[in-house]
């Protein structure tokens, strides 16, 4: 932990630097924030050791997750039927087989206030913990995945926050829709920073926001412990949270990001 905050210091003392050093200047707000990003995912990576990571878990499970999420909400520009289709993406992927999942921190201890979408990431933890501990029996009768009983769970959940669901595929429709996100984790070669290239290949994914993502990842690929990436994805979004960017890029940004650090630390891969 001392580590870390070692890590939160110096990194933000950096960003403070380069954003006096360029106060007096005439350059586009934009490219500032991009510019932070760059040196934040910089000076990250150059401070993260070389360690060969043995996975606690199977880092798929967070990724059929957050795939799902953000190629639904690139169709629609839905984020309540995205943070849906990405739940019942990772109850589906995890077959029942998994009853205790590898702790990270407390949901509590990783919520953003810096991020105005962060509730989005906490709710899908929450659903994903209860899915997974007191409601297990019926979401997996049989220690089988059921759709529709998912689907009606997660209904109630959002009720219960005073949220109206968005309507869900059919069974067949989300199944089709599953099949296409284990296509795309194969074709990007299981790790999110090159499936943003092929979903930018795919004209789904303008090409600032598979830029800026394109980062992201690599920081959390690259990370060498959980509270490490945490601390990383929270500056990032502190970033885009203030930057200028257009409201259409800053949601799919901080909706992505909000859902990743949520997931990430719930799954714990590290």
């Amino acid at each position: 932990m001392k580590n870390l905050k070692s890590i939160l210091i110096i990194t933000i003392i950096n960003i403070l630097m380069f954003s006096c050093s360029n106060e007096n200047t005439s350059v586009d707000t934009d490219i500032d924030s991009l510019s932070q990003i760059k040196n934040l995912t910089g000076y990250f990576l150059s401070h993260q050791k070389e360690i060969d990571q043995i996975k606690a878990m199977d880092p798929d499970i967070w990724l059929a997750d957050c795939v799902a999420g953000l190629d639904s909400y690139l169709e629609d520009g839905d984020i309540k039927k995205a943070y849906q289709v990405g739940y019942e993406a990772s109850i589906k992927y995890s077959e029942g087989g998994i009853t205790n999942p590898n702790p990270g921190n407390p949901i509590d201890n990783v919520i953003n206030l810096g991020n105005e979408l962060d509730y989005v990431g906490e709710y899908h933890a929450e659903m994903l913990y209860l899915s997974l501990t007191n409601n297990y029996d019926f979401i997996y009768p049989n220690g089988i995945f059921n759709y529709q009983n998912t689907t009606v769970f997660m209904q109630q959940y959002l009720t219960s926050k005073n949220i109206i669901a968005s309507p869900m595929p059919s069974e067949n429709e989300f199944n089709l829709f599953y099949t296409n996100i284990e296509d795309l984790i194969t074709d990007g070669d299981h790790k999110f920073s090159k499936i943003v290239l092929v979903l930018e290949n795919q004209g789904k994914l303008p090409s600032l926001e598979t830029q800026i993502l394109r980062m992201y990842f690599q920081g959390q690929e690259n990370s060498e412990s959980l509270n490490n990436f945490i601390a990383f994805s929270i500056e990032m979004e502190n970033i885009i949270q203030q930057s200028s960017y257009p409201n259409s890029t800053k949601e799919l940004l901080l909706f992505t990001m909000a859902t990743v650090r949520h997931d990430v630390n719930f799954w714990n891969p590290y």
